[in-house]
């Protein structure tokens, strides 16, 4: 069992994402997860300099957070969903029934990390971490992208765990938020 406390900060305005952080720092957690919302999206830049700002390490659901500055992002690959989007309109536009087509849920996953962000918060990053990911960033750069192949020339004894599927939900329950 982890031995973590998880707390959620409603935050409303981007007035109030400042507010949120001194309180998150201030009360000693010392991991922030933010949950997927247009709001958060909006201001995903300013979340990701505040996470900096007060050393703490910023987890999200979408790679575009890692590129504006966050630690990493684990979640859904949006350029997958875009195709299946597209397929769905094709399919709509030559007839089919909207209600007739299956729902689909993710089933590509992408880890992304920032590795300036690490280096900033004084993190490293282990090697495991760095096999499973899908894109390691610096200063918004890529790095590096990784596939089965290369993996297993870099690391040919050791076992590499992809995502195939979303991890339990329960993991993320574990998490200190800000919604």
């Amino acid at each position: 069992k982890l031995d973590m406390t998880v707390t959620r900060f409603p935050v409303a305005t981007a007035a109030g994402l400042a507010a949120a952080f001194d309180s998150i720092k201030n009360d000693g957690f010392q991991l922030v997860y933010i949950q997927l919302s247009a709001f958060f999206n909006l201001h995903r830049r300013a979340i990701a300099d505040l996470a900096l700002r007060h050393r703490l390490p910023s987890i999200f659901g979408f790679r575009e957070y890692p590129e504006d500055g966050g630690l990493m992002a684990y979640g859904a690959s949006n350029s997958d969903g875009y195709r299946r989007a597209a397929y769905f309109v094709d399919r709509i536009l030559k007839g089919a029934r909207p209600g007739d087509l299956p729902a689909e849920e993710p089933m590509r996953f992408e880890l992304v990390i920032n590795e300036r962000t690490a280096k900033a918060l004084g993190l490293p990053i282990p090697n495991e971490l760095r096999l499973q990911a899908d894109e390691i960033l610096r200063s918004g750069a890529l790095v590096g992208v990784f596939d089965l192949e290369e993996q297993r020339r870099i690391a040919p004894r050791r076992v590499v765990v992809t995502f195939d599927v979303p991890p339990p939900r329960q993991a993320f329950r574990d998490l200190p938020m800000v919604t």
